[in-house]
């Protein structure tokens, strides 16, 4: 017996040291994932703290160019510079804009010159980072795109050059460009380029710098990878991180001292050079930031860790429990305990019989439950079918008021537009006949004539399309007869066979309505989704009951398949789309019947209504 239990413990504990097993590896995994996580968390964020600084220098950039976007404007259309007369504007505007640059109108741009329209003269107008009045032409030259806003342009050096030597900076600067147009002439009188120099522009880069993150050190800008402007000191650690970042061929984050710096493109143009935008931040704080990740990870492992030692044995000892008992019982001498607490049937059953009795218990609540929820649901059925109810009776009451207000509509405008439409031709073709008329006003007349007519089609096309014109002078069978899609559908090549049964009885305005926009929808279908070749449209009376039938048949693809937007096949249809809901309702509205036959070659269409003389209720008046 005490061999027994002893291999008992013995594979419990085997069970115990596999699952702390089991969990160590687990454990070792979850922790060479977090340091993996750690790592791709850090780089995540020395990017993100690059790209916000990169982002910070770009609006900062483009808030300048804005700005000088918006001075050139309100420049270029100043009235002392648009209302310049005579042949040469030049000294002219030269002059005011003088006037206006003392007055401190063009603070915010940095470099100002005028161009006059036929490129023949060209004018500094006193920047102090170009000097020498020639060099106007070389800078202008540069602005050859005139599908771009701005242009990165190279500044000549003091010689006139505008190359520099090897390890020498250029001055650079984006230039853009606005018309200065004669206010009486309309024709461009001159040019007047703005720039923006980003040489040694340090008020740009220390506004980035001033909003970047905490660990940020410097910014800067370069030209074919040598340093224009930075907001560090020259010669310093900082510096020479952003001189090596900017001198890669490629934007990967270059470490030096204890720094890392990284370079990101702006802009690149033939012939002028590539712009980047650099960054350096400190190095140690990310590296404090990934240690002290590390130490988190390692001590929440090591929490879970006893943890899950200290579960594992207490799932153990809850294991164990009755066993120890029953051993501690098989040990003792009083074994009648043994029988009355263990295997005593009486007992057993007793209990077996209190967790019967709860388990009926609890499935007969459930049984009542089910009953209350079915009537529940019965009577959710009840008010929805109600509700449906009504919304069709609703749904109806709109389509007859929508018909109404078309025939209202139509209506009016051919009572009131039509006739004033009428009138204001009729008196266009009168002036433009009178003797003696101004050949203007014969023109503005004949002008006048032409738009009235072509509004009076456009109104006549929507007065048509309201309400068929037919349907009040020709009756249902000759509406349908002359329908215009008839003619749309020969025009495309699809034959169309009208089989319209002659002395058709009377309709009611709304059940002859219904049936003609059931043909309109019909005809459309075909038009546009069957791909048929030919078509028949029949109108007949039923034999055997006082029931007018009307057919909308094709040869096409039936409502199957459908033509697939790209062209090479088909594409499962749907069930029903708005078309065949609306024609259904319709039907529906007027007391008819709608169906519809889909064939693997062709669909047909078929709608009937009653036309016998007595006055069917309406159920859209109860």
């Amino acid at each position: 017996m005490g061999v027994g239990m002893r291999r008992t413990f013995s594979i419990f504990n085997l069970l115990g040291g596999a699952i702390l097993l089991a969990f160590a590896t687990l454990a070792g995994t979850t922790l060479l994932t977090q340091y993996r996580n750690t790592n791709l968390m850090l780089e995540h964020e020395i990017g993100n703290s690059f790209d916000q600084s990169h982002a910070l220098l770009e609006v900062v950039l483009q808030s300048s160019q804005e700005s000088i976007e918006q001075q050139l404007t309100y420049l270029a259309q100043r009235d002392d510079l648009t209302q310049v007369s005579g042949d040469n504007v030049m000294p002219v505007l030269q002059e005011r804009l003088n006037k206006l640059a003392h007055n401190g109108q063009t603070e915010l741009v940095d470099l100002i010159l005028l161009e006059s329209a036929n490129a023949a003269e060209c004018v500094n107008m006193g920047s102090p980072l170009v000097g020498m009045q020639p060099y106007c032409r070389e800078i202008v030259s540069q602005f050859d795109n005139l599908q771009q806003p701005w242009h990165l342009v190279v500044i000549p050096q003091p010689d006139g050059t505008a190359s520099a030597a090897p390890g020498e900076v250029l001055a650079v600067g984006m230039l853009t460009r606005k018309p200065l147009i004669n206010a009486v002439t309309g024709q461009v009188m001159a040019y007047l380029y703005g720039g923006l120099v980003l040489s040694h522009n340090f008020n740009l880069v220390n506004r980035a710098e001033s909003a970047s993150p905490a660990q940020t050190l410097g910014i800067g800008i370069a030209y074919n990878g040598q340093l224009i402007s930075t907001s560090v000191r020259p010669g310093s650690r900082e510096y020479r991180a952003l001189q090596g970042a900017a001198k890669q061929s490629d934007p990967s984050i270059y470490a030096s001292e204890g720094l890392l710096a990284r370079a990101s493109l702006v802009a690149t143009v033939d012939d002028v050079g590539v712009l980047t935008l650099v960054t350096v931040i400190e190095d140690s704080a990310f590296v404090s930031m990934h240690l002290d990740l590390a130490q988190q990870s390692m001590l929440t492992m090591a929490i879970a860790v006893v943890l899950a030692v200290l579960l594992t044995l207490f799932a153990l000892r809850l294991s164990v429990a009755p066993l120890n008992q029953i051993l501690a019982l098989l040990q003792s001498s009083r074994l009648s305990e043994l029988d009355t607490a263990l295997i005593s049937p009486v007992t057993e059953y007793n209990l077996l019989g209190k967790e019967i009795a709860v388990l009926v218990t609890e499935l007969h609540g459930a049984q009542q439950k089910e009953v209350e929820y079915s009537r529940q649901l019965e009577h959710s059925h009840q008010h929805l079918s109600v509700a449906a109810e009504q919304n069709r009776q609703l749904l109806h009451r709109l389509m007859r008021l929508q018909e109404e207000e078309r025939k209202a509509l139509a209506k009016e405008l051919h009572d009131d537009l039509g006739q004033t439409l009428a009138v204001v031709s009729t008196d266009a073709y009168l002036m433009r006949n009178l003797p003696h008329a101004d050949p203007r006003a014969v023109q503005c007349a004949k002008s006048i004539e032409k738009c009235s007519k072509d509004m009076y089609s456009v109104v006549y096309n929507r007065i048509k399309a309201l309400r068929p014109l037919a349907l009040n002078d020709l009756g249902v069978g000759d509406a349908i007869g002359y329908m215009p899609a008839i003619n749309t559908l020969r025009q495309q090549g699809i034959v169309v066979e009208l089989v319209i049964e002659p002395d058709l009885p009377a309709l009611e305005d709304a059940a002859a309505t219904a049936l003609y926009r059931v043909a309109q929808e019909g005809l459309d279908n075909i038009l546009h989704h069957a791909l048929a070749h030919q078509a028949w449209i029949r109108l007949y009376r039923q034999a055997d009951s006082s029931t007018l039938v009307l057919e909308v048949e094709d040869d096409g693809i039936g409502m199957g398949l459908l033509p697939s937007e790209a062209g090479n096949g088909f594409t499962q249809a749907a069930k029903e789309g708005y078309g065949l809901t609306s024609m259904r309702e319709r039907m529906h509205t007027v007391g008819g019947v709608f169906g519809l036959i889909n064939r693997s070659k062709g669909t047909c269409i078929r709608a009937s209504v009653k036309y016998s003389a007595e006055k069917f209720a309406d159920p859209l008046q109860s």
